[in-house]
């Protein structure tokens, strides 16, 4: 079930959260279980089902990085998934980093994984506030084949780049 046209939405990039929010509530409350209690067994699971995907729906709109990666698995243009493959320039810069990161594993100095963890966070708020820029306003349906693949590389990006925070943090506990 498409999660848009669960709540009635127009698939946008962006979505009002409080219109969505009360979308949910009154989904919620048509598809509670407890307001079903005399209906049938079959009538029950399907209820419980359709508060599944309510709950889930939800989630997944809420969240700008759970909404971009549904929308891209589900409005992706063409017979042809995107991409999985990191820009080389990326992966070179990546290379650089995880030889920092290395450098601080074996120096175990915390302040150099501080500043480390800080720079990757500021680099994901770079890229999440281009990619916002990108998408301002767009309707999926407007979209070009472009625009998804600027938010699928700003997807791949932000997990490698979330993958090298994790390995600090990693460091720091041992």
């Amino acid at each position: 079930m498409n999660y848009f046209d669960f709540f009635g939405l127009e698939p946008k990039f962006n979505i009002n959260g409080k219109a969505l929010k009360l979308l949910y509530y009154e989904k919620m409350k048509e598809f509670h279980p407890d307001m079903q209690v005399n209906a049938s067994a079959d009538e029950q699971a399907e209820v419980l089902r359709m508060s599944s995907i309510n709950n889930e729906a939800y989630k997944t709109l809420r969240d700008f990085h759970l909404r971009l990666k549904y929308i891209l698995s589900t409005y992706y243009p063409g017979n042809e998934p995107p991409s999985t493959i990191l820009p080389q320039m990326f992966l070179m810069e990546m290379m650089d980093m995880n030889d920092d990161l290395e450098e601080i594993k074996n120096s175990n100095d915390q302040t150099k994984s501080d500043a480390f963890e800080n720079q990757v966070l500021d680099t994901l708020e770079k890229m999440k506030t281009e990619i916002e820029n990108v998408v301002k306003d767009t309707s999926v349906e407007e979209a070009s084949k472009d625009v998804f693949d600027q938010i699928n590389e700003y997807l791949l990006k932000k997990n490698y780049l979330h993958r090298a925070i994790s390995n600090v943090r990693n460091e720091k506990d041992i």
